[in-house]
């Protein structure tokens, strides 16, 4: 779920620019149309006075100079609401390809039978959403985490999966890595976007909410899902209020089916108040990194079954 602060934003900016302009519009088809009229007129009209030429060429001209006028303009219009989030997109693919770059390349760098540190990776991570959601009217905190599953869980159903953290950025100091720590039993079907993302159920390939404590995303989320928002961190709402989480996956070839190794997650101490197109972005980007770090963590599980 989206804010839509920037909808609003566009729409006061096009309201503006029209209301400075209708006057030049509405002359410019007024006089169209009676050009209109007046060709169809001069059809059956034999006598034609030298006035009647000048004046179908007039409003021949003036509406020519109408449709020139609402072509700039819409162009104009286009680049009022899009110059920014345009450049800020081609800003974000080029240090998203950078930083999947070096991802890639630490995966390269580094041998099954070593520790991934994995704080590094959501650290690394952060920086790149520090930059795309960076916001003057709104500095947000952000964090990243890499979740994983407990092997010893994963013959029970999928519900009861249990979730581990295997890495989080230090971008809300140590609060959450605090929580990250103890030894209470996470599963899947106490956080309703792992149920969710996870279930065949449903169809979802990633979640995406810009504040978590917004009335109207609990009742959306109910009404699509038949069931409360479920989220298994005490008194969430205080710790996080913005969230994206994908899926770190990838199709197998023989039968089509996803294997699902954990979940990237990136998210915002305080509700997401900015472009919702920005917003929305992070899951594009997100989704990249997952499957940098597929590779990763696969590398890192079959290093640990052959040294079993």
């Amino acid at each position: 779920m989206s804010t839509s602060s920037d909808k609003k934003e566009k729409t006061e900016k096009v309201s503006t620019f029209i209301a400075k302009e209708w006057f030049g519009y509405w002359i410019g088809l007024i006089s169209g149309l009676l050009a209109i009229v007046e060709a169809i007129a001069k059809i059956f009209v034999s006598d034609l006075k030298w006035f009647d030429v000048v004046f179908a060429c007039t409003c021949a001209i003036a509406l020519i100079a109408f449709i020139v006028k609402v072509c700039k303009d819409i162009e104009s219009i286009k680049n009022l609401i899009f110059s920014d989030y345009s450049k800020k997109m081609l800003n974000a693919d080029k240090q998203h390809k950078d930083v999947s770059e070096k991802l890639e390349k630490y995966l390269k760098s580094i041998n099954a039978e070593e520790d991934v540190d994995y704080n590094v990776l959501c650290g690394t991570i952060k920086d790149f959403f520090d930059s795309l959601w960076y916001s003057d009217t709104c500095r947000y905190t952000i964090s990243v985490s890499i979740k994983g599953f407990n092997p010893s869980s994963l013959d029970k159903n999928i519900e009861r999966w249990e979730i581990i953290t295997l890495g989080r950025s230090n971008g809300y100091g140590d609060s959450r890595c605090e929580n990250d720590r103890k030894k209470d039993i996470i599963t899947v079907e106490q956080n309703s976007d792992f149920l969710v993302l996870l279930s065949s159920k449903y169809k979802d390939t990633k979640f995406v909410v810009a504040d978590l404590n917004d009335p109207n995303f609990k009742a959306e989320f109910l009404e699509e899902y038949g069931m409360d928002y479920r989220n298994s961190t005490e008194r969430y709402w205080e710790k996080y209020r913005s969230t994206i989480v994908v899926p770190i996956r990838k199709q197998r070839a023989n039968d089509g089916c996803f294997e699902i190794l954990g979940f990237l997650c990136v998210d915002t101490k305080e509700p997401f108040q900015d472009s919702s197109s920005v917003f929305d972005a992070g899951s594009f980007y997100l989704s990249g990194f997952s499957e940098v770090l597929y590779s990763l963590i696969k590398k890192m599980i079959n290093g640990e079954n052959s040294n079993e």
